[in-house]
């Protein structure tokens, strides 16, 4: 595995493991009224999360770039998971500790 794969290998599992935990604590909590296992995403093979994490792999750190790589990334999660989005009070909370552990993993790496 390159560079370039264990980042996004990095960066896809923070985002799976995010959501779907969510999803998961979520539903525990009678939060959420649906089945949780219908609502786990499946992050694997989608093209267009994948392009972006490439993009933002192949982005200055703290360029204007890389902040558009990772706002791509968090509207790609809005699309695939949007109950989270009308369940949280707090969504813009959410999508700021994404985008930061987005960053601070894709830097890390």
């Amino acid at each position: 595995m390159n560079s370039k794969e264990f980042h996004q290998q990095t960066v896809l599992g923070l985002i799976q493991t995010t959501v779907n935990r969510t999803y998961t604590d979520l539903s525990c909590r009678r939060l959420l009224e649906v089945n949780r296992e219908a609502q786990v995403v499946n992050w694997t093979n989608l093209r267009t999360l994948v392009n972006e994490i490439n993009w933002l792999f192949d982005r200055e750190i703290n360029s204007r770039r890389e902040r558009q790589a990772i706002q791509n990334i968090v509207i790609e999660i809005h699309t695939r998971a949007p109950l989270i989005y009308t369940t949280f009070t707090y969504a813009n909370a959410f999508d700021r500790a994404l985008k930061e552990g987005i960053k601070g993993y894709s830097q890390h790496i």
